[in-house]
């Protein structure tokens, strides 16, 4: 039982902390996490799109730098060779630290679990 509610918390901090990135471009319609092998799948519907874009996170941690909680991860890929390419060439900041700062209410989530 307290592994389910551990899952379930993991499960709706994630979402939190990818749908804060992932609003102004679309929605997150799928998310699935492996906390076994540290990876996590979610499907966007991006704005103005038909189909859907797959995205991966390899290798995720949690971690904080003094008041800051952050997500951590080794790879993010998607499933779209094109903006694997822009990643790699134009990478944003967050890709470059290998890690997104976490949004405060999933934050206080994540204290509970980490």
């Amino acid at each position: 039982m307290f592994g389910n509610l551990i899952t379930e918390v993991l499960n709706k901090s994630v979402r939190a902390i990818l749908q804060y990135y992932v609003e102004p471009y679309g929605e997150i319609k799928t998310l699935s996490i492996d906390d076994s092998v540290k990876e996590i799948k979610a499907t966007l519907l991006l704005k103005g799109e038909l189909q859907t874009l797959e995205v991966r996170i390899i290798g995720y941690n949690f971690t904080r730098v003094e008041d800051k909680g952050y997500m951590t991860f080794l790879k993010v890929s998607t499933s779209r060779e094109w903006i694997n390419k822009l990643l790699e060439t134009h990478p944003p900041k967050e890709l470059t630290e290998k890690r997104v700062e976490i949004p405060r209410n999933a934050a206080i989530a994540m204290k509970l679990i980490f």
